[in-house]
């Protein structure tokens, strides 16, 4: 069978937290694990305080490495933590690239064949929003190339019609 990334990939607009039909969502965390700003923020709260209490079993997450904890209260039966750095130059991409690695990894591992990915980096990281764009969809797609069968659907929930454009612009191209 041939792979159509454009069959499973999907590019939307709205909030990580809401129902996308997924296994599991992805977190931009901090080394700690234990609840942030941001998209972090947001997920902790929604998720209840079983996440932070799985979460303290950890001693943190090495940046471009992967956790997982159950969803609780969310639409989902997982969360896959990534942990990425400031953005610090180029760099910094190849830390980007090894988060998105990590959390196909780590599905695989679990048994996760549907994830919702945000828009990694774009935010308090301050990544430039095009090329982390990029590496996110051409790091989708070779995670996807290694595994042709394994994934069933991969989202990427665009948090405003800056990210959206910017996403589907790109994807135009690549998928």
């Amino acid at each position: 069978m041939k792979l159509v990334f454009s069959d499973l990939i999907k590019i939307e607009k709205g909030n990580i937290i809401n129902n996308w039909g997924v296994d599991a969502i992805v977190n931009s965390a901090p080394k700690t694990l234990l609840g942030g700003g941001g998209i972090d923020g947001q997920i902790f709260k929604a998720a209840g305080l079983g996440m932070n209490q799985e979460c303290l079993l950890y001693t943190g997450c090495d940046i471009g490495d992967c956790r997982i904890t159950n969803g609780y209260k969310l639409p989902c039966k997982r969360v896959l933590h990534t942990v990425l750095d400031e953005y610090k130059g180029p760099k910094s991409y190849k830390i980007l690239e090894k988060c998105y690695k990590s959390v196909f990894d780590m599905a695989r591992r679990m048994e996760i064949h549907s994830i919702a990915f945000p828009c990694l980096g774009t935010g308090l990281h301050r990544y430039p929003k095009e090329e982390a764009s990029r590496i996110a969809l051409t790091t989708i797609m070779a995670c996807l190339k290694e595994y042709p069968d394994y994934f069933n659907k991969i989202i990427i929930v665009c948090f405003d019609d800056e990210m959206k454009l910017i996403y589907d612009k790109l994807a135009k191209k690549l998928l």
